[in-house]
This record gives C-alpha cells, sequence and structure tokens, in this order.
C-alpha cells in the first residue's frame, strides 16, 4: 500500500502496516513478506525498521527491498511461529 497524500493524518502507515501484518500473521499459510520501498522515502525507511523488517536484495536502482517473517516477528503479535 501507498499514502502519497500530504494531508494523511500521522500515524496512518504505522496503523495500517500494523492491522495488514496482524491479519497475515492470522493465515497459517503465511510465512514471509516483501516489500518495496523507494530510496528516496525516508519515512517509509523507518516505519519498515520499526516493524522489524530487514534489508532484502534491492530489485532495482532507486528501490530498496525488505523482508518480514513469520518465524522472525511473529511472537511481537503473540502468534507462535
Amino acid at each position: 500500500f501507498y499514502i502519497g497524500a500530504p494531508d494523511a493524518p500521522r500515524g496512518a502507515g504505522s496503523r495500517m502496516l500494523a492491522a495488514f501484518l496482524h491479519a497475515l500473521l492470522q493465515r497459517p499459510d503465511f510465512t514471509r513478506l516483501t516489500a518495496e520501498v523507494r530510496a528516496d522515502n525516508a519515512a517509509s525507511r523507518h516505519l519498515h525498521d520499526s516493524f522489524g523488517f530487514a534489508a532484502a536484495a534491492a530489485p532495482s536502482p532507486g528501490l530498496l527491498a525488505f523482508t518480514w517473517s513469520r518465524c522472525d516477528q511473529g511472537a511481537a503479535f503473540g502468534i507462535p511461529g
């Protein structure tokens, strides 16, 4: 998802990402998520870092990639890996 509106409420990205990750962790078939972030988007980089995403190989110039897995992060949501 992308929140590009300059007047988006503060914390909207965090709330959306938390809800999305929680929903994914409810699915027994979920194992890993990969996110792509524009390299110049410092707020998005910070958001992914704060949720425990790990850096991954960049898919193309100007983009960064992050991964988040059930094994690595599920405990943060109270759901065993």
